[in-house]
């Protein structure tokens, strides 16, 4: 009896020819497509809604403002950004006879415009240096089409702050600075563990107006 004979090996196949960049990117943009008519599952249509659900609170929750901050003596002061709208180099103040007195100085020409001058170290009540230190700003600010310069002793920074997180105002300026102030606002960086008084626009430039009269 004869043996049985084994199987006859297989041609190996023959390989396959090379798709060409068109035929390829047919079949990926295919791939893609079954990919994305897949129903997602629940798991990550839940996870996605509370990451959306706690963007959009933390957004509205979080008021974010940006502040002038600037020193006088040793205190810190800010003022909402808004409100600003020039610093200069010292400039010589004009006197105006029978109407200069303590915080009004009189005018001063910036940009060839005569401007209110006000000296806030009395406004405020903040310590005066000796002398103008080298780091002396003329700061021109308005309100309501109420334009005011005043000389600060150091101009710091802008810094950006959240609304919602600002402290009380304490204790922390002279007596005088408590009336204009609304709110303590942290200082980040070099500063931290140091705040900034921040003046409540409407009885700041309130009180520049009233050394007029």
């Amino acid at each position: 009896m004869s043996e049985p004979r084994p199987p006859a090996a297989s041609a190996p196949a023959a390989p396959a020819a090379p798709l060409s960049a068109a035929e390829a990117e047919a079949r990926l943009r295919a791939a893609a497509d079954r990919l994305l008519a897949r129903a997602p599952a629940p798991a990550y249509l839940e996870a996605w809604a509370r990451s959306l659900t706690r963007a959009l609170f933390e957004g509205a929750a979080k008021e974010e403002r940006a502040a002038v901050v600037f020193r006088l003596g040793e205190d810190l002061y800010a003022l909402d950004v808004g409100h600003v709208r020039e610093v200069h180099r010292p400039r010589r103040v004009h006197r105006v006879p029978g109407r200069t007195n303590e915080v009004f100085r009189g005018l001063v020409s910036l940009r060839g415009e005569l401007v209110l001058c006000a000296d806030l170290h009395v406004l405020l009540g903040a310590d005066r240096p000796p002398r103008p230190p080298a780091t002396t700003r003329v700061v021109r600010a308005e309100k309501d089409g109420q334009g005011w310069a005043f000389d600060v002793d150091e101009l710091l920074d802008v810094r950006r702050y959240d609304a919602a997180a600002v402290a009380q105002p304490q204790v922390t300026v002279s007596k005088a600075a408590v009336h204009f102030t609304d709110a303590l606002l942290p200082l980040g960086g070099e500063g931290v563990g140091r705040h900034a008084a921040r003046l409540d626009a409407a009885r700041f430039f309130a009180g520049l107006a009233r050394s007029l009269t």
